[in-house]
């Protein structure tokens, strides 16, 4: 067995440092974290994880113990991955355990997870009778949390009020004026679903006419034969059958399959807040276990990190969907023609509009630009009338007459925007006051990193011996400097990456909007006001600087005029750090099929201030088909398109998108967008500069300060005179 001792011998350094080494802990040296690990890796050591955590004398670990009945049903899993999503985000590890609702196996499970000295348990518990199972963890210090089913009123829980929900789903039974209500339940002996039956049947009883009610129960190992139950003595089929668990549904389709002359009757089926495909016969009554999840990581990190309180949280539901919008085929044999900027967003409009031309008969050609070609061909095209309908960007929009696009009627504008973020609807639908933009898509500037470089001991060592300071994700561009140099091979050969970040430099509209985003974080003003908004000639140096600085150790991306092509560096492990713009940056869900998936992490920008870009839908006038534009325009934003978009790779302007478990499973990043967007600049910003005319001057000049052919303070008075030409004016 390899000992301390064997690695001191081996490394030429004393027990005391390769204790701290192999711990983590104490201020050592980059060079002897070399040799201690070197020493290590060359015997073979393994350290002994179980034994550290049975020690009584040192703290509780960074597990945290999830306790679920099964993992086969949707419900759980996605509990599951809510949880751990946000437990990873913030530097713990999730274990997960299975009961199969066994209290024995629950009971085992518990005593292990005490002696394992977790920081925390989840459980859905299938000890119901069993309030102090939990108690040796509870006795050694760790949180417990419970989920769904509440056992004792003492201790911490989270859930949802399955009570209102089956009084709420009675409510539309009745609506429906279902006569012979059937219902397949989970078990009645856990709480949840007698709070359900309590629900619904309280709620049938009000029916003025009499309406039959019969409750089945069933768990996941046999509800392949529970819904048979409902054809013994050759009874007439349900008129509706109402589901507590989606795992039953297509064990029950089958079921009528096969054993009903009648076929299957519609379904209520309460599930996951997934996407799903489109079924006529289903209706699905949404709980977000993802959200839940996420919530009962955030319930108990709260009493890990702060002061201990008791946390009972009943979370809210999506409940019924609304239902999908249905297209018209009064259009048929149409020909829409529609002008698009490359991007995510319009390659996943492609991949869904198929659906809309099989229902409706209208087809659709794309024509896609780069987005520095966009503005000057709608000005041309709003003349020729080649095109019906162009997805403009936001930062355009005041840059445009009024007279080039359709005016949406009040019911119109108001019957597409519902449901979307009040505060895209207000930046990305109007020019000079009318509504003459609906929202398609959104984006925001985000910093993602290599989390295991800025997590590696040697590295952080490394970066305090150069800089003085500590190697964290950086929080001013001042520091991303130095973060950049820091991790390029040529200032530092040891680097595992071959430089800091990425930088494009053939992109009009990529350089100009890194130069955009440094400016709004080291000006000193605030408000932007057309006519009184002036440059600040000190904010624009420091960004050259920064520019050039990051130009000489960014690994550059020649050739590539669209925007996000510097990912592919990152993606692919050469580099540490990139800012991109959340609307391209749905390829980041491709780390997850290489070496690196589960090492990148997200955050806002450096210094805390981006702003909102992304496109909104415009109809030209001289288009001949404006109805069948706009039924295009309705069907994009309706339900489920908005979903398919975004899982797609785009980024929809509906706020309830982002709550989706199927989105932020593929696209974690997404869980902070809203509260990012609610900080982030806006239209306020374009209303006073011409972004597309400043890209496009700026263009040469960057080129030159970020390879370094241009000092900034040689470049500094050039670019006061683009910005303050690009300064709009009434």
């Amino acid at each position: 067995m390899i000992t301390v001792k064997d690695i001191a011998r081996l490394a030429g350094v004393s027990q005391g440092t390769v204790s701290n080494v192999l711990n983590n802990r104490g201020n050592v040296s980059a060079e002897k974290i070399q040799r201690v690990t070197e020493a290590a890796k060359q015997l073979g050591y393994v350290a002994n994880a179980q034994a550290k955590q049975l020690r009584q004398d040192i703290p509780l670990s960074t597990h945290v113990a999830i306790i679920l009945p099964n993992i086969d049903e949707k419900r759980y899993s996605s509990f599951f991955n809510g949880i751990k999503l946000l437990l990873e985000e913030r530097g713990y590890t999730p274990l997960l355990f299975v009961t199969d609702d066994s209290p024995y196996k629950e009971e085992q499970i518990a005593k292990h997870v005490a002696e394992m000295r977790v920081s925390g348990v989840i459980t859905v518990t299938g000890s119901i009778s069993h309030v102090d199972i939990y108690q040796d963890a509870l006795s050694s210090g760790a949180e417990v949390l419970y989920a769904f089913r509440s056992v004792n009123q003492s201790h911490n829980f989270i859930g949802f009020d399955f009570h209102s929900i089956g009084r709420e789903i009675g409510t539309y039974v009745l609506k429906q004026d279902y006569r012979h209500v059937a219902v397949i339940s989970d078990p009645e002996c856990y709480p949840e679903n007698r709070d359900f039956i309590s629900g619904l049947r309280e709620t049938i009883q009000t029916a003025r006419s009499p309406r039959r009610l019969q409750i089945k129960t069933a768990d996941w190992l046999n509800i392949s034969v529970s819904p048979f139950d409902f054809f013994e003595g050759n009874q007439e089929a349900p008129d509706v059958i109402i589901l507590t668990n989606s795992f039953f549904l297509p064990k029950v389709q089958l079921a009528f399959s096969v054993a009903s002359v009648q076929g299957c009757p519609p379904i209520i089926a309460i599930s996951g807040d997934s996407i799903a495909v489109e079924n006529p016969n289903v209706t699905r009554y949404s709980l977000d276990y993802l959200h839940a999840g996420m919530r009962a990581a955030q319930c108990l990190l709260s009493n890990l990190t702060g002061p201990k309180r008791e946390q009972r949280e009943i979370l809210g539901v999506t409940g019924f969907h609304q239902a999908p919008y249905r297209v018209g085929t009064s259009h048929s044999g149409t020909k829409l023609r529609v002008l698009l900027a490359k991007s995510e967003s319009s390659a996943a409009l492609q991949r869904i509009t198929p659906g809309f031309v099989r229902k409706t008969g209208i087809e659709v050609e794309f024509v896609e630009l780069l987005p520095s070609e966009v503005f000057s061909e709608t000005i041309r095209a709003s003349q020729s009338g080649e095109f019906d309908l162009v997805r403009s960007n936001m930062s355009c929009l005041p840059l445009f007459t009024d007279d080039l696009f359709y005016t949406f009627t009040d019911e119109e504008f108001q019957q597409i925007t519902q449901g979307m973020l009040p505060r895209i609807v207000k930046d990305f639908s109007y020019i000079h006051g009318k509504p003459q933009a609906i929202p398609f898509d959104i984006g925001i500037d985000m910093l993602v990193y290599r989390k295991d470089l800025f997590e590696n001991q040697l590295l952080k060592r490394m970066y305090f011996e150069q800089t003085g300071e500590s190697l964290s994700v950086p929080a001013t561009f001042d520091q991303y400097e130095r973060i950049i140099r820091f991790f390029s091979r040529d200032s530092n050969p040891q680097s595992p990456v071959q430089a800091g970040t990425g930088m494009n430099w053939d992109s009009p509209t990529e350089l100009s909007s890194s130069f955009f985003l440094r400016y709004l974080n080291y000006m000193k003003g605030g408000t932007f006001r057309r006519g009184e908004t002036k440059v600040e000639e000190a904010a624009v140096l420091q960004t050259l600087r920064n520019m050039y600085t990051c130009g000489q150790y960014a690994l550059p991306v020649q050739g590539k005029r669209w925007v996000g092509a510097t990912l592919d560096n990152f993606i692919y492990g050469q580099t540490a750090v990139e800012l991109v713009f959340l609307n391209y940056a749905s390829n980041i869900a491709h780390l997850q099929k290489n070496i690196y998936g589960g090492k990148v992490g997200y955050t806002t920008v450096p210094g805390g201030i981006s702003y909102i870009t992304g496109g909104s839908f415009s109809i030209f006038k001289t288009s001949s088909q404006t109805e069948a534009t706009k039924e295009f325009i309705r069907w994009v934003s309706s339900f489920p398109q908005t979903e398919l978009l975004t899982l797609y790779g785009g980024l929809s302007p509906y706020a309830e998108v982002y709550r989706s478990s199927e989105i932020l499973m593929q696209y974690p990043w997404y869980s902070h967008l809203l509260e990012n967007l609610e900080s982030a600049r806006g239209r306020e910003v374009w209303d006073v500069f011409d972004q597309n005319r400043s890209s496009l001057l700026q263009l040469p000049l960057l080129q030159s300060i970020v390879q370094g052919q241009r000092t900034p303070e040689d470049a500094l008075p050039q670019m006061m005179d683009i910005l303050e030409s690009a300064l709009l004016t009434d």
